[in-house]
């Protein structure tokens, strides 16, 4: 598709709605993005939500495509609720998928700030270098602010 070579062209890179819901919807789970990822090796993507529902697909997809970044800000605030992960399972995938692949806020900055940021302090597993990075950082070099 045009835009996203337009996208690798201009240095953009493109955040998409993944994992619906809590439940495991097929449109938008992490899997339906590998050939767009495939064909772009380039294009920087960005998974809002880290899959949703359908976050279990996302250490594979990571390990294919290094181009495929991801937001966690959403995710964390229904933890341990139904299809989702706990809190040490949401911390071991930032771990498996790379914590420098991994920002907050880039598409879901819709609840209270200063709690979304306790979440991520409150994370186990995680250096606290590595969740600042999170909370910054890394957002700030991924999308090339």
């Amino acid at each position: 598709l045009p835009i996203y070579r337009i996208c690798v062209e201009m240095g953009i890179p493109i955040i998409a709605h993944s994992g619906p819901s809590r439940d495991v919807s097929q449109y938008a789970e992490p899997r339906a993005f590998a050939k767009t990822l495939k064909a772009f090796p380039e294009l920087r993507l960005v998974l809002a939500h880290m899959g949703g529902g359908a976050w279990r697909q996302l250490l594979e997809l990571a390990q294919a495509y290094p181009n495929a970044y991801f937001d966690c800000c959403e995710i964390m605030e229904w933890t341990g609720a139904p299809n989702a992960p706990t809190n040490h399972e949401l911390a071991q995938l930032i771990l498996d998928v790379g914590p420098e692949r991994v920002m907050m806020g880039s598409d879901f900055p819709w609840y209270d700030i200063d709690h979304s940021v306790e979440r991520v302090m409150e994370l186990p597993l995680l250096s606290t270098e590595q969740k600042e990075a999170l909370l910054g950082a890394n957002a700030i070099r991924i999308l090339g602010l």
